[in-house]
């Protein structure tokens, strides 16, 4: 197989039938354009450059708002082809997303909705690929060693030593999160007192909106797009409602936050939020 296009040298490519080579990486059509009407495009186009380049000793890992957006559509949403989701994603699919998740600066991506779907017995082969691609990132390999005991047991479905301080650390985490969401009512009603004119009338309208449903999703929307205007409280508000978000169903909202640009000062409570989210739907226990 050739890439041929203007001005680009052609790329031989072997191409074999998997079922002889099941470490094969799947090819789709989807994967070689140049263009991406489709989240499948773009995550077929993500896989095939990451191993291709990681082949040649370059890290080239997906953008890690793309492992945002996948996290907060789910796995089963994103189009794949069902030859390749079926009984499971291979190893070579998943550890760009997983890689890109943990060698990010701040805090880390979220990785663990991404284990949950590994064909099952591909652990050995994901955790060899993430140290292939950790030789060549410092900030990758530190994050690989606190995080893989907690992969070996999300892979295996059995809980994670409880000495494990990442693993501690994330389910406290956790269990904040659910206290402030508990609390989070409570915590806006003062406001509806403190305030007067167009900002108490938003409050007014925020906290019913709050009471409906366990997912803020749609008070979050309303506050991202302006539909319940709170003015100079907009970004109060909006970090009072991300670091109390703990539905899997917040993280739609919390991703399109994300994408904002205008709303980066709410970024860092927002990159939280998915890691933490993650953690809690798809994380291993820790062991009692």
């Amino acid at each position: 197989m050739f890439k041929v296009g203007k001005g680009v040298n052609a790329t031989a490519v072997k191409v074999v039938d998997k079922s002889s080579n099941p470490e094969a990486l799947p090819i789709y059509i989807e994967g070689m354009k140049k263009k991406f009407d489709k989240l499948s495009d773009a995550w077929s186009a993500y896989v095939g450059n990451a191993n291709g380049e990681l082949d040649k000793g370059i890290l080239s890992l997906p953008p890690i708002n793309s492992v945002y957006r996948f996290a907060a559509i789910g796995i089963d949403n994103i189009g794949l082809p069902e030859e390749e989701t079926k009984g499971g994603l291979s190893s070579h699919s998943l550890w760009p997303f997983i890689a890109s998740a943990l060698n990010y600066g701040g805090t880390k991506g979220p990785c663990f909705f991404l284990l949950r779907s590994l064909k099952p017995g591909e652990i050995g082969q994901l955790i060899k690929q993430l140290n292939a691609a950790a030789a060549k990132s410092n900030k990758l390999r530190k994050s690989l060693a606190e995080y893989e005991p907690l992969f070996q047991a999300a892979a295996n479905a059995k809980p994670v030593d409880a000495n494990s301080a990442l693993a501690t650390s994330l389910a406290t985490s956790i269990t904040n999160r659910d206290k402030r969401r508990e609390s989070l009512v409570d915590r806006l009603l003062p406001r509806i007192d403190g305030n007067t004119g167009q900002r108490k009338a938003a409050y007014e309208s925020l906290v019913p909106e709050i009471q409906k449903t366990d997912s803020l999703a749609a008070p979050l929307d309303s506050l991202r797009n302006g539909t319940i205007s709170m003015d100079s409280d907009k970004f109060p508000a909006l970090r009072l409602l991300i670091d109390a978000a703990n539905e899997r169903e917040d993280l739609v909202a919390i991703g399109a936050i994300l994408a904002d640009s205008s709303l980066q000062t709410v970024s860092t409570n927002a990159r939280r939020a998915i890691m933490e989210i993650d953690y809690s739907y798809f994380g291993p226990q820790i062991s009692s």
